[in-house]
């Protein structure tokens, strides 16, 4: 031990400029103009339950059974891959023109569209968290427009995800909607041929006419529960955490990066200085 205070005291002044000089170019290399301040923008939130907002649970009249609000795992899966697809990244991409914000050159880049992807990538992240939330990430070098590329995700995935679970219900609707006008036609016609009837046969037409009429009134009121159930006002997804402009910048950390060039710099002079000293030492008892 005493031998390396030794020669840590013979070399101190090479030390001391080598990580001065490493310092201080680790201080201008971390400067705005050369390195951008990066700033974060986060969005926390917990997926619906697709059941709570299903026909039969809005229309129950049975309030035993329990409906959880939020989703399960399944729920969560769905989520995290659309917020991983190549569909989103492509929206946040050409909305916020990031080839001009990341100073992507497509004449002089040949594969622009994956260092674009790539880039963006770097930038962002959606993740599962512990609690079982689901938090969406963004660093950008203007906080208001991560904030707002932040917003624009959650709105895409809340809108895709709720397009997915509603897709069966506007179906369902559809198909409602052609019944009703076929039984809407059938009882038109059994109207003009009541025209030429009379007695039984009168009465027979009648009745089915009323049993139609009857059929129309349930498929109309099935039809309301459908379009309510698909209704726009509802949502996929609950905010714990909205987005907002940081107002503080996330990376780099300037003094987190000086303390590691100090620390590293006085490391490898420390080997450089002890390794020289044994060679020294080694070629004179040689000699």
């Amino acid at each position: 031990m005493l031998e390396l205070f030794d020669i840590w005291f013979k070399w101190k002044w090479k030390i001391a400029i080598v990580c001065s000089l490493a310092i201080i170019v680790s201080f201008i290399v971390t400067l705005p103009a050369i390195m951008p301040p990066y700033f974060a923008s986060k969005a926390e939130f917990y997926p619906a339950n697709p059941s709570a907002i299903d026909r039969n649970t809005l229309f129950s009249t049975e309030r035993e059974n329990y409906i959880a609000y939020f989703g399960s795992s399944d729920d969560i899966d769905r989520i995290i891959s659309l917020a991983r697809s190549s569909g989103l990244a492509g929206l946040i991409i050409d909305k916020y023109k990031l080839l001009e914000v990341y100073d992507i050159d497509t004449t002089k880049v040949k594969q622009w569209k994956y260092a674009v992807r790539k880039e963006f990538d770097d930038n962002y992240s959606s993740a599962k968290t512990d609690r079982n939330s689901i938090e969406i990430n963004i660093l950008d070098t203007d906080p208001y427009r991560a904030s707002a590329m932040v917003k624009d995700i959650v709105t895409y995935l809340d809108e895709t995800n709720m397009a997915m679970i509603q897709k069966n219900k506007i179906k369902t609707a559809e198909e409602l909607k052609e019944k009703i006008n076929l039984k809407t036609t059938e009882i038109e016609l059994l109207s003009d041929s009541l025209k030429g009837l009379s007695g039984i046969k009168s009465q027979l037409v009648a009745q089915k006419q009323a049993g139609l009429v009857g059929e129309i009134n349930s498929l109309e009121r099935l039809l309301s529960q459908y379009e309510i159930s698909s209704s726009s006002k509802f949502a996929s997804v609950y905010m714990v955490e909205n987005p907002s402009p940081a107002d503080k910048k996330s990376k780099p950390v300037r003094w987190l990066i000086l303390a590691a060039t100090a620390i590293i710099s006085f490391i490898l002079m420390s080997v450089l200085a002890i390794l020289i000293d044994f060679f020294k030492k080694e070629s004179i008892s040689n000699a």
